[in-house]
């Protein structure tokens, strides 16, 4: 065995059907197994669609096969500590003036300081009193985690769960470890900094009806393109689509966050299984070729 090639890490498309590539294309899967540089077994990535319809659930044995091997399932965010964390650091309170030294460093989240502003303020008691609520019957939850309630809405749902969300049932059902690959607080605060550089921005598109059937059309090609596992034209939508400052916080700037939770896992000897939205792993800041670089 060539002794360079098995000091990479390697990071390899699988694929879940067959699916022609043409040209140079180089990202033609949704499913990438990490390997190799010393790792005891392989980790994967999956690309996700947040959406409920069936044509994200075309899953085949490679992609059970993955999680059934790994000792991690991941998700962006960890569903169990949703509300947990939009409590804490004064979650609920967006919308506060952001400075320009707010204790975020740019990927490794936060560094000290304070993060909202304290517009919002909740008592010890009151917080108590709507976790007591909640967790008695916590119907927005179980719409979260099922598309299902207790008064039947929710029956003319394709699937009874978004895709993100059944990748986290079945990491439960197999018994495995779950956790986030970032905080509430962090995709909150990527969030308000992509709001806030757009709207300071000194050049701002307006959009006429042309320009917005034009942009309807084009995001309307991703589902196509997931369909075919075609994250090369993922990609190349989300940069045509996407503001600047949506994919220097919402994309880029996530992708480090998530970068940097997964090599922690896999530096503590476990194997992950990491879901995210599909446009997260192409492109020269995507999540496959920020591992390939560390």
């Amino acid at each position: 065995m060539n002794k360079r090639l098995y000091k990479a890490l390697l990071i390899t498309a699988l694929a879940l059907t067959f699916s022609p590539v043409f040209g140079q294309k180089k990202y033609q899967s949704l499913l990438w197994e990490v390997s190799g540089n010393g790792l005891a077994k392989p980790s994967y990535l999956y690309g996700t669609m947040h959406v409920s319809e069936k044509l994200v659930f075309q899953l085949g044995d490679p992609f059970y096969d993955a999680m059934q091997s790994v000792d991690v399932v991941a998700l962006e965010l960890e569903p169990e500590n949703w509300l947990d964390d939009m409590f804490a650091e004064d979650g609920f309170s967006r919308g506060g003036s952001l400075g320009e030294d707010d204790g975020y460093d740019y990927y490794g989240g936060y560094s000290g300081g304070s993060i909202f502003s304290n517009m919002f303020v909740y008592s010890d008691e009151i917080q108590n009193n709507v976790s007591n609520i909640l967790s008695y019957n916590p119907p927005l939850l179980n719409y979260m985690l099922f598309r299902f309630d207790s008064y039947g809405e929710g029956a003319d749902f394709e699937e009874n769960t978004w895709l993100d969300m059944y990748i986290y049932q079945t990491g439960k059902r197999l018994g495995k470890k779950t956790i986030g690959l970032e905080t509430y607080q962090q995709s909150s605060w990527y969030g308000m900094l992509a709001e806030r550089e757009e709207r300071n921005s000194k050049v701002q598109k307006r959009y006429d009806d042309k320009d917005r059937k034009k942009l309807f059309e084009l995001q309307s090609q991703i589902e196509q393109a997931y369909r075919r596992q075609d994250l090369d034209l993922v990609d190349s939508i989300s940069n045509t689509t996407n503001g600047k400052a949506f994919n220097k916080y919402i994309l880029f700037a996530r992708n480090g966050v998530f970068v940097n939770t997964i090599d922690s896992v896999l530096k503590s000897g476990q194997s992950i299984f990491a879901g995210m939205g599909c446009a997260h792993l192409p492109g020269g800041e995507g999540v496959i070729e920020s591992l390939r670089k560390m």
